[in-house]
């Protein structure tokens, strides 16, 4: 048996996608009469995430919708199998580095600036945007007076002014927080990889930021339908249906020799926003567990296990 630990309704610590394939790929290859059982709380979500991924890795699917379509038609009677807008993105940046040729490495980024248009429509008003960012080891403290927000009639800029350079899995929360209540309420979120955005996998590169010409900036669009709980919005009660998120971030320069090749240890997410750091040292951080770890080997077109 071997464990590989993710929470519910997320998606997978980019670097345990890796060694769950090798694991499974040598268990199934190493004898025709074995069978590799996975599952998680409801067998769905999660699995479906991994099996995917094994889909791809074997070279049995040609890409994610491919894959993901195949799981949700074996698995549901509704063929909704991997449904969360997160779980589904991170099967399609695994489908980059298998098909792209593409190799994992860590990339810090800083996040500048994220964009709603059009504006959210909420029962109470005007929507007055707070964002908290999250990733794994070393944490983040919030300070206050980070966002700077303003707002048109079609679309909302939060500017992080003092947001830390971020690296690998990465949430973001928004929620709105009406001046005249004690507590926030939460709005949506979405996991993205700095390395994908950076590489331009469902991300674009943009003209450099006035105040640092010589960083890097991308824009990494999500529709609505790529938000995690925005999507369950159908009725377009709150958000239209042409609602989306730009954020935009700027790529950092290489300080460090953080690697994001392997899965070791336990990833503890952490909340975050435009941050100051703890007192942890910020050279290297690992996320995810399991106990066996192998580098990216991607098979070769004839190298497919029974199925």
């Amino acid at each position: 048996v071997a464990r590989y630990a993710l929470e519910d309704h997320t998606p997978p610590n980019i670097e345990l996608i890796q060694p769950f394939c090798e694991d499974v790929h040598d268990w199934l290859t190493a004898d025709s009469r074995n069978v590799a059982a996975v599952h998680c709380k409801a067998g769905k979500g999660r699995t479906g995430t991994m099996v995917c991924c094994y889909l791809l890795y074997s070279r049995q699917k040609a890409s994610a919708d491919e894959a993901l379509k195949f799981y949700g038609t074996k698995r549901t009677h509704d063929e909704k199998g991997v449904t969360i807008p997160s779980q589904r993105r991170y099967v399609e940046y695994y489908a980059a580095l298998i098909t792209s040729g593409l190799q994992y490495s860590a990339t810090k980024v800083h996040i500048r600036e994220l964009v709603m248009s059009p504006p959210p429509t909420l029962n109470g008003g005007t929507c007055s945007p707070e964002l908290t960012v999250s990733q794994a080891q070393p944490s983040f403290k919030t300070p206050s007076g980070c966002h700077d927000v303003r707002r048109d009639d079609s679309s909302i800029r939060v500017y992080l002014t003092h947001c830390t350079p971020l690296n690998g899995d990465v949430r973001v929360d928004v929620y709105n927080k009406p001046k005249m209540k004690m507590r926030k309420e939460k709005l949506f979120h979405f996991w993205f990889n700095t390395f994908f955005v950076a590489a331009g996998v469902g991300a674009e590169r943009v003209p450099a930021l006035d105040d640092s010409p010589n960083l890097e900036a991308f824009k990494l669009t999500l529709n609505k339908w790529q938000l995690d709980e925005a999507h369950k919005d159908k009725q377009h009660k709150h958000y239209s249906a042409d609602f989306k998120v730009e954020l935009i971030v700027q790529k950092m320069p290489v300080t460090s020799r953080f690697a994001g090749t392997r899965a070791r240890g336990s990833g503890s997410s952490s909340s975050s926003s435009c941050s100051e750091p703890d007192t942890e040292p910020d050279a290297h951080w690992d996320s995810g567990r399991c106990e066996r770890v192998g580098r990216y080997r991607p098979l070769s077109p004839d190298h497919t296990p029974h199925t």
